[in-house]
């Protein structure tokens, strides 16, 4: 009767080690699959980063923005300057300028009123004019003639309920007049 249970604890111990060493497989797989304890930890750091990724490439688009209405007002500015220096003859040299200006910068909002209207400032000889001047008398050969369009540039924005925010633009050239 000895040598019926030894054999019985033999093959119960063979079986448990069978079972031990499929086990121990099976927990190498999981282990092997999961890497090395730091599953997540890549989609955490995504999380973490991606919000302040996203507010800085929305802050570079208005920053274009505002960079590409600079240089459009600063074109339209020196072609408006080049229009004082040769239209002498003109009676009325200030709207020819405003209309040069608006004429070159078209996707500029000239039509504001208020606040948020440009400001023109038209130098002849020393003298300023707004957007009218009746054939000035300063308006003679080599005297020095400037544009200056003080532009207000509104960016509204909804993130976060931020609202609007107010930039003004100023673009200023000088000419000669011929």
């Amino acid at each position: 009767m000895i040598p019926l249970i030894e054999r019985t604890r033999t093959s119960a111990a063979a079986a448990v080690r069978r079972v031990c060493k499929r086990t121990r497989a099976v927990v190498a797989r999981l282990r092997a699959g999961s890497g090395d304890g730091e599953s997540g930890s890549q989609l955490v750091e995504i999380a973490l980063v991606m919000p302040i990724l996203l507010l800085v490439t929305y802050g570079m688009c208005w920053f274009g923005l505002a960079v590409n209405n600079y240089l459009v007002l600063t074109n339209a500015v020196q072609v408006g300057a080049q229009v004082l220096a040769t239209d002498r003859g003109s009676s009325n040299p200030c709207s020819d300028v405003v209309t040069a200006v608006k004429n070159a910068a078209p996707n500029l909002n000239w039509s504001a009123t208020g606040s948020s209207a440009p400001v023109w400032t038209i130098n002849i000889g020393g003298t300023d004019y707004t957007t009218s001047c009746s054939s000035p008398s300063t308006m003679t050969s080599q005297a020095q003639g400037s544009v200056e369009v003080q532009y207000p540039l509104t960016i509204t924005s909804n993130l976060f309920g931020a609202g609007s925010y107010t930039f003004t633009l100023t673009a200023e050239t000088q000419e000669v007049i011929e």
